[in-house]
Order: structure tokens, then C-alpha cells, then sequence
């Protein structure tokens, strides 16, 4: 329920799901390079991205696309669930900045000790 609804959030929001696209594309040119040789051609995978029939793209190549749109789609999910995240932890004054914020999720303690030491240090 929650990845439908980013995903919402991400498509009615033009600049932000252009920007995926693009992205997407670059991951996918990038990704496809490393993968294959740089003969593979932009175009097709644009083509393909976009949901046009990519003609000289192999069955492998395509599930390999997906493969590449889906992991972006997936980091621009967990981009915004974050930055929702990070604005409702400023609002509730869990944290005072990004960095206090980044650090507590990414501490190896349990969230709710990480939430009690920031909170003791506030007060």
C-alpha cells in the first residue's frame, strides 16, 4: 500500500517523475554498458523504457532493462519515503537536522535506544 502510494506521489509530480525517467534511462545506459559493450544502442533502450517495442534489443537485454528501471524506481520509493520520514521527525522534534536524522537510522543500536540517548541529550 505505502509503494503504491509513493509511487503516486512520484507520478502526479511532474518534475520529479521526469527526472526518474531520465535517471532511469542513464541507469539503464550505464548498467547495459558494463554489461554488455558500449555497441548496445540509447535509443533502443529509450525506446524500450518508454514502452515502445525496442527492435534490435535481445529478450536478455529487455529483462535486464527491467531489471535497471526497477531498482531505480525503487531508490526514488525510498528517497521520498525518507525525506517524508526526515520532515515528520523535524516536525515532531525527534531530530534537529539531517545529520542527527541520518545517524539515527543508521546506527547499529535498536531505534528506541538510538531515541532515548538523543532524547536524554536534548534535555
Amino acid at each position: 500500500m505505502i509503494t503504491e502510494m509513493l509511487d503516486r506521489i512520484i507520478e502526479t509530480d511532474i518534475f520529479t517523475s521526469a527526472k526518474r525517467t531520465v535517471d532511469t534511462q542513464r541507469y539503464a545506459i550505464m548498467r547495459c554498458r558494463e554489461k554488455y559493450d558500449a555497441s548496445i544502442d540509447e535509443n533502443e533502450i529509450h525506446l524500450f523504457l518508454i514502452g515502445a517495442t525496442a527492435q534490435t534489443l535481445t529478450k536478455e537485454q529487455q529483462d535486464f532493462i527491467r531489471e535497471c528501471k526497477s531498482e531505480m524506481h525503487s531508490a526514488y520509493r525510498e528517497i521520498l519515503f525518507r525525506l517524508l520520514e526526515y520532515g515528520e521527525f523535524m516536525r515532531l522534534g525527534l531530530v534537529s537536522d539531517y545529520d542527527k536524522f541520518r545517524r539515527l537510522l543508521t546506527s547499529n543500536l535498536p531505534f528506541w535506544t538510538t531515541f532515548e540517548r538523543t532524547k536524554e541529550k536534548a534535555g
